[in-house]
């Protein structure tokens, strides 16, 4: 190999590596802001479950922030299609937490959305997602003998469902849909029979009660 050879590999060298290791970093800080952001919206659903409105918002504001700053980085770097990838996680996490506290406190959820520009596919996976915090509710209004909520939330899986099957997109372009819609079906079926049961349980117990007083 020539001289010019090799001095032309080195300038190539020279002038790429420093991008890459830019973007090493960049990656590194990326996952970072990412595992936070998953156990704050953690804390944002537990905290709407336990009927904690303060707490929660005050979490999915905190996550806000942080899915915001490694959005803005993630969209600044040479290679963003690497980094987008890892925050797909976060998002859909993001997504979910903002859908339960919506739910449980009937609340809108654009302003927790805005400035974001979440991804489609996290979007959807999110909305999947959501569904399994709804089937946590619906359990707990069955302890509590609420059968109007748990109509109320089975209808709203049911209402995921339907649209979800509708998508008329090649959905092998979203990482786990087929297997979370499964899920979702699943959940469905469970919660029919969860439901009757309960009903008829009460109405039985109801029963008895009257007959032996």
């Amino acid at each position: 190999m020539t001289k010019s050879h090799s001095d032309n590999i080195d300038v190539l060298l020279n002038s790429s590596l420093p991008s890459l290791k830019k973007l090493e970093g960049e990656r590194e800080l990326i996952l970072q802001y990412s595992r936070e952001i998953i156990n704050i919206c953690s804390k944002t659903i537990e905290s709407s479950h336990t009927g904690d409105k303060e707490k929660a918002i005050n979490y999915l504001n905190q996550a806000k922030i942080i899915l915001k700053k490694a959005k803005d980085i993630s969209n600044n770097v040479e290679g963003s299609y690497l980094t987008g990838n890892i925050l797909l996680q976060s998002e859909q996490e993001y997504v979910e937490a903002v859908l339960t506290y919506s739910y449980v406190f009937d609340k809108d959820i654009n302003s927790f959305l805005q400035d974001l520009n979440i991804t489609s596919a996290a979007i959807i996976t999110g909305i999947l997602d959501f569904s399994g915090e709804i089937r946590r509710l619906l359990l707990n209004a069955l302890m509590e003998e609420d059968y109007d909520r748990a109509l109320e939330c089975l209808n709203t899986m049911r209402y995921i469902y339907g649209k979800m099957v509708a998508i008329d997109i090649r959905t092998s372009l979203i990482q786990g849909f087929k297997k979370k819609l499964d899920q979702l079906r699943i959940q469905i079926e469970r919660s029919i029979e969860q439901l009757h049961l309960s009903f008829e349980t009460n109405k039985l117990t109801d029963l008895i009660q009257k007959n032996y007083k």
